[in-house]
């Protein structure tokens, strides 16, 4: 939406409406300038130019008001004159009273569109084509969300050849990608600031650079400069393309400041002219001027929020302003020579400004105070920047490079220039500091520990002198490569002889090594296999030494199961013995007894016999108890005996089975010690073989070691002529690239020139649709007046009607109005009789009175007449008001009737001029349709020749993209 900061207050309507018709060309001098005489000059002229704006003449409209332009050729959609006046936006114009008439405003808004015709005999004029489109959204003004573009395929032959590189005038780094520019004559240099390649060349061919900047997102650089006393411009380029997107000031010196709002809709400049001009980009035009300064203009530069724009001069003076309006903000004081350098730090609070005085003040943007001052090149700074980091690095006169933290505190000085430093910059990382000295000398410096990383050219050379150059590194390249290699050949060839040897006897060593390691093998094995061996011959004896024991064991129970059984066989026998015995002795004793049986059965009284039969009885009992007893044991003793017989026979089954494990375990007592006693025989031999390999081995390696010294001090022989042969090897790849990268411009180049032709073509091509869109904007024009006059010759009856009803109305209300007019004058005329009959009448009564003062009723008289008389005047006095007033409204009238009788008069006139005008439509029609054929044809052709120019281009961009090197 359109901002209206002082919009322009258009007047009120007079109270008589003027009687309008359209015309089909109206211009400024017969048609507009009526409308705004009766509707908005008494507010809007040279003394009271309400809102700065003047619409008197048509110089008054083309300078517009506060609220910038006011009426934009060819454009009413976007003009304020008519859309305020039409009440399509506020606010709404005039301020008061009625709307204008629509015929008003139909001509208004054609006038507009049909380009201001000043006068009927003018020319109308074009709408202003933006000269540049780089306005930007407010969210683009800060740190880009993806990388800023670097050039892409610039143009790397110089526009101008010196014979030695200029001071730099100028320098430049951008904000947020490694990218520097530098002021070379009639041309600005752009070099990458990691790998300090050039990127590109852009020129100036309007003379000599005074001053560089990049826009804020880094997209465009901005130059500003001319030829002294005769012209300056500003000119700007698009990083990437390396396109001129602007170009701007028509100066009659060389311009010696220039800056860039932004969002790229402003650039600042200034110069010897004292001026600050401030212009927009959207149209061309000088939005303000500023005339604080009283010497020349060094130094402007917007505030990275492009709300501020601060100015300052060669005699020390320095003002801040409002960026929009140049309405003033702040005046710093402190400076007492040129201001040679401003800069603001990244958030826009803090302005930075250095002088030839040799200081650096920093200021303060909410109370416009100083924040810190600090001397920092006693014989005068040339320049002064903030990075985005907030360090400052100045350069001047002392021929010393200075980096500073924002307080002024200083941090490293980089000294051993030739010269004055004019300029200095740091990298958009702050990681490396750019300077440049009166010498021309172009050096890039690490900021870390002031250390040289590089010196630049400011004075780059010809493609042509490039190739030539680089063929002449490429031959020396090569003959050092041949040089180095005849020097390295008999070296190699005694490495590599080296190297057999040394292969031979390593493959001695390697066979040594796998006997040895075979040997070891072998050795580790038969130890294992011993040590096995003995682990069994120990298990061996402890199974022998286990069964003697046990056999042992055994045969002392064998031996007293043996003792036991035969001791128990004793005694059975003995125990047998003695119950024969007893049997034998009981058969006896029953005999005995038998017989004294048979002795007492014969002498059955005879006491002896009885005597002997009792003690045979006894004793046969005694022996038969005693057999019973013994018999008793016997079998005691025989199943004692058969038990100790039993155990016996367990004892000697396992004294044979104890004697049977321990002849086996003898056995293998045996054949584990036959098998330790081999083992150890052979392990002897593998351990003197062992020792014979390793012995050939350490000899097979001391020779080895011994070649090896031979070997590497062979090696090292070849290490410095191999180091220049690949010195040499890379330095041949690098002139091949670097001649296929100079070679492959030559292409660009070739394709830059064609692309010059491609602009000149696409500009011819914008001249013939613009002849196009002419032609078709005359053949609506054409077509609207052919429906026009149809339409007139349809409507001219009626029309002529309206207009002789309107004559006899007109006629009609002037005669009733001079009827009245009539009247009026009688009643004029009889009040005048009447007051001179009064007048009389106090005269005389006056008179009277002087006479008879004593009177009372009489002076009574006197009094009231003369109120009656001044009652009298009074009225008269309105009446010939109420008449002077009807005499405006017969004019009125007869003007109208004038304006009714002209406007029929016109209508039938158009009754013979319609149907000509109708003809000639219609004829024009027809030619004009005849051109827009023409003209459409002539940019369908030309659209052919644009493609195949286009179509040249890529093809010779794809050339030279093949061409290039991988870099």
């Amino acid at each position: 939406m359109r901002l209206i900061h002082a919009l322009p207050c258009l007047a009120l309507f007079g109270t008589a409406p003027i009687l309008w018709a359209t015309p089909e060309k109206p211009n400024y001098q017969d048609d507009i300038l009526p409308i705004l005489e009766q509707s908005c000059n008494s507010c809007h002229n040279p003394d009271k130019a309400k809102g700065g704006l003047d619409l008197t003449s048509m110089h008054g409209i083309m300078a517009g008001g506060s609220s910038g332009e006011t009426a934009i050729p060819e454009d009413s959609a976007n003009s304020l004159l008519y859309l305020l006046t039409a009440r399509l936006e506020e606010p709404h114009m005039p301020p008061r009273g009625d709307k204008i008439e629509k015929a008003q405003l139909n001509a208004i808004k054609l006038w507009i569109d049909q380009g201001l015709l000043p006068t009927a005999s003018g020319k109308p004029m074009k709408k202003k084509q933006s000269s540049a489109n780089l306005s930007l959204n407010l969210a683009s003004m800060g740190r880009p969300d993806t990388p800023p573009p670097l050039p892409d395929h610039l143009r790397l032959e110089p526009y101008v050849l010196t014979d030695r590189a200029f001071a730099p005038s100028a320098m430049a780094s951008a904000p947020w990608s490694p990218l520097f520019a530098i002021a070379s004559p009639k041309q600005v240099l752009l070099y990458h600031a990691d790998n300090f390649d050039l990127m590109g060349i852009l020129p100036y061919p309007e003379g000599f650079i005074e001053s560089l900047t990049f826009s804020r997102n880094g997209e465009l650089v901005l130059a500003s400069g001319g030829k002294g006393g005769k012209s300056g411009t500003v000119a700007a380029w698009r990083v990437q393309t390396g396109e001129r997107v602007l170009t701007l000031g028509n100066e009659q010196d060389s311009i010696l400041t220039a800056s860039i709002s932004p969002d790229q809709s402003l650039v600042a400049i200034g110069g010897t002219s004292k001026l600050v001009k401030v212009f927009d980009l959207a149209s061309g035009e000088v939005l303000y001027q500023i005339k604080k300064h009283s010497e020349w203009v060094t130094q402007v530069s917007f505030s990275p929020d492009g709300i501020l724009l601060a100015s300052a001069d060669r005699n020390g003076g320095l003002h801040v302003w409002e960026a929009g309006t140049g309405n003033p903000f702040y005046s710093l004081i402190g400076h007492k020579a040129e201001i040679t350098d401003l800069s603001w730090r990244a958030d826009g609070n803090v302005l930075l400004s250095a002088s030839e005085d040799g200081g650096i003040r920093t200021w303060e943007m909410i109370n416009g105070k100083s924040v810190k001052t600090w001397t920092a090149h006693s014989a005068g700074i040339l320049s002064a920047h903030f990075d985005e980091k907030g360090q400052v690095v100045s350069s001047g006169r002392d021929k010393t490079v200075k980096l500073w933290d924002q307080n002024g505190k200083g941090i490293r000085t980089v000294s051993g220039f030739k010269d004055i430093v004019m300029e200095a910059r740091l990298s958009h990382d702050g990681a490396k500091i750019i300077s440049g000295d009166w010498s021309g000398e172009i050096k890039v410096w690490n900021s870390a520990d002031g250390k040289l990383l590089r010196t630049l050219s400011g004075n780059p050379p010809s493609i042509e002198s490039r190739i030539a150059q680089a063929r002449s590194f490429l031959e020396k390249s090569r003959n050092d490569y041949e040089t180095s290699n005849r020097k390295l050949e008999p070296l190699v060839q005694a490495v590599e002889q080296a190297k057999s040897v040394l292969n031979q006897e390593k493959n001695v060593l390697n066979g040594h090594e796998d006997k040895v390691l075979k040997s070891q093998i072998d050795l580790k094995r038969k130890k294992d296999e011993l040590d096995v061996a003995k682990k069994a011959l120990a298990a061996a004896k402890t199974q022998r030494d286990g069964s003697q024991n046990e056999a042992a064991s055994k045969k002392k129970l064998w031996d007293q199961a043996n003792a036991d059984g035969n001791a128990k066989l004793k005694r059975f026998q003995e125990m047998q013995s003695q119950v024969a015995k007893q049997r034998t002795e009981l058969s006896e004793c029953s005999n005995t007894l038998e017989q004294a049986k048979q002795i007492k059965s014969q002498n059955p009284e005879d006491a002896d016999a009885n005597k002997s039969l009792l003690a045979a009885q006894k004793s046969f009992d005694e022996k038969k108890k005693e057999l019973g007893e013994s018999e008793n044991l016997l079998k005691t003793y025989d199943s004692a005996f058969r038990k100790a017989e039993s155990h016996l026979t367990l004892a000697k089954n396992a004294l044979a089975s104890s004697n049977a494990k321990l002849s086996e375990s003898s056995k293998i007592l045996a054949s584990a010690q036959k098998n330790q006693n081999d083992l150890i025989i052979e392990l002897k031999q593998v351990e003197t073989s062992h020792k014979t390999n390793s012995s050939l081995r350490d000899q097979c390696k001391v020779k080895v070691v011994s070649l090896e010294k031979e070997l590497a001090n062979k090696q090292k022989a070849t290490t410095e002529p191999n180091a220049e042969l690949q010195s040499a090897r890379s330095q041949i790849t690098r002139h091949e690239n670097d001649l296929r990268f100079w070679q492959a411009q030559t292409i660009n180049l070739e394709r830059h020139h064609e692309i010059t032709k491609l602009s000149d073509l696409k500009l011819e091509f914008e001249s013939l649709e613009e002849d196009l869109e002419e032609s078709l904007r005359l053949q609506n024009q054409a077509t609207s007046n052919l429906e026009k006059a149809s339409e007139a010759m349809r409507v001219l009856p009626e029309k002529i009607t309206k207009a002789q009803e309107l004559v006899a109305q007109k006629r009609k209300l002037l005669a009733d109005k001079q009827r009245d007019a009539v009247n009026l004058q009688n009643r004029k005329s009889e009040k005048d009789n009447f007051l001179s009959e009064v007048e009389a009448l106090s005269s005389k009564t006056a008179n009277q009175t002087e006479v008879e003062s004593s009177n009372e009723t009489l002076a009574q008289a006197e009094s009231k007449i003369k109120d009656a008389l001044n009652l009298l005047k009074a009225d008269l006095t309105e009446f010939a008001s109420a008449q002077k007033n009807q005499n405006q409204q017969i004019q009125l009238a007869q003007s109208e009737l004038g304006i009714a009788e002209t406007a029929l008069a016109s209508a039938l006139s158009m009754r013979e001029s319609n149907p000509k005008v109708l003809d000639e439509s219609k004829i024009e029609l027809d030619r004009i349709n005849l051109l827009v054929a023409s003209r459409r044809k002539a940019v369908e052709d030309f659209r052919g020749r644009l493609n195949q120019q286009l179509a040249k281009t890529e093809n010779l961009l794809k050339d030279y993209l093949a061409a290039s090197p991988k870099r």
